[in-house]
């Protein structure tokens, strides 16, 4: 193998590596194991040095592994959805529901995270069980006890007499206002 096809599979890796482009962590170490040795192979005079035989293994250690990079998955649904659940205040829904989405989140932070692009749907699976799940959630009925406490407590108020009435009115209709704003 000459020297000058030997530096361009070496930049054509480097390119590779480069390109903007997300690969799976295990094509990217095969391929950096390759391209390490291929440049130790290439620095000085080892390249000439070297024998035939472990250059051209070397050159196509180098080439298989650029060839066989694997482009990751597209987590981007994927993480918005484990950050939908992971955003949920759980004591707000009803315990049913609420296993349903735990269950398909503990499913979903189970996938793998260096799939490649051929294993799409099993992370496009996962996000639709979870975000289904979450979807689906119900939520626990309100607790009104403190609202119909001081509502009533509003209401056992009475003017007697001391306070013009439109200004009696309007106060509690206020309190009231306050109220379902702290509720």
């Amino acid at each position: 193998m000459q020297k000058k096809g030997y530096k361009l599979r070496i930049e054509t890796a480097n390119e590779k590596l480069n390109d903007g482009k997300a690969y799976t962590t295990a094509t990217i170490a095969v391929l950096n194991i390759a391209l390490e040795k291929a440049n130790e192979l290439a620095n000085g005079e080892k390249l000439l040095v070297g024998s035939q035989e472990t250059i051209t293994k070397a050159a196509e250690d180098l080439e298989n592994a650029t060839t066989n990079l694997k482009e990751k998955a597209d987590y981007t649904a994927f993480d918005e959805a484990i950050s939908a659940y992971d955003a949920l205040v759980k004591e707000n829904y009803i315990t049913d529901s609420l296993t349903t989405a735990t269950d398909a989140y503990n499913v979903a932070k189970a996938v793998d995270r260096d799939l490649d692009i051929t294993q799409q749907t099993t992370i496009d699976n996962a996000t639709t069980a979870l975000n289904t799940a979450i979807n689906s959630l119900e939520l626990k009925p309100a607790d009104y006890t403190a609202y119909t406490a001081k509502f009533n407590e509003l209401n056992s108020f009475t003017n007697n007499g001391t306070y013009e009435e439109t200004a009696f009115t309007e106060f509690k209709n206020k309190y009231v206002d306050l109220l379902d704003t702290r509720i």
